[in-house]
C-alpha cells in the first residue's frame, strides 16, 4: 500500500511558472523540471523507469541526443499510464509528435505537452474517479 501513499503525495507543476523559471535562470531550472517529471512519472509507474543521473549525464556525453531518445521513451510511458489509470487513451502519435517538436528544437514545449499530461493524470487520481486500492489489486494480479 506504499505506492497508494506516494500517488496521494504527488502535486501537480504549474507548467508557466516552471517555463518562466526555465527562461530567467537561463536553463538551469530545467534540470530541476526534468528530475521533478521523472519522479512524478517513476512513481506513476510503479517502478525506476527513468535516472535523472543516467539522463544527464549521457545527454551530455552524446550531446542531447540521449534527450531525444528520452523525450521519446517517456512519451511512451505516458500512453501507457493513461492506460493502466483508465483514462481516454492518447493518439498512438503522441511518442513521434512529442520526439519531432524535440528534434526541431521545441524541447520545451515537448515537456510543456508531458507534463501537462501528467498534471491530467495526478487530478484523475486525486479526483476520486479512480479506486487506487481495486487497481494495485487488479495490477498486482496480472
Amino acid at each position: 500500500m506504499r505506492e497508494i501513499s506516494e500517488y496521494k503525495r504527488l502535486e501537480e507543476i504549474n507548467i508557466v511558472l516552471y517555463i518562466v523559471l526555465c527562461i530567467v535562470t537561463f536553463g538551469l531550472f530545467y534540470l530541476v523540471w526534468q528530475y521533478k517529471q521523472m519522479h512524478q512519472v517513476n512513481v506513476l509507474l510503479g517502478r525506476k523507469g527513468h535516472s535523472f543521473a543516467i539522463w544527464l549525464i549521457l545527454s551530455l556525453i552524446t550531446f542531447g541526443v540521449y534527450h531525444l531518445y528520452h523525450e521519446y521513451v517517456l512519451s511512451k510511458d505516458l500512453l501507457a499510464l493513461r492506460e493502466k489509470f483508465e483514462m481516454k487513451p492518447l493518439s498512438s502519435d503522441f511518442p513521434l509528435l512529442c520526439l519531432l517538436v524535440s528534434i526541431f528544437g521545441f524541447f520545451l514545449i515537448s515537456d510543456f505537452i508531458h507534463q501537462d499530461e501528467i498534471n491530467k493524470i495526478i487530478r484523475h487520481l486525486h479526483s476520486g474517479d479512480v479506486n487506487l486500492t481495486d487497481l494495485m489489486i487488479r495490477q498486482g494480479s496480472n
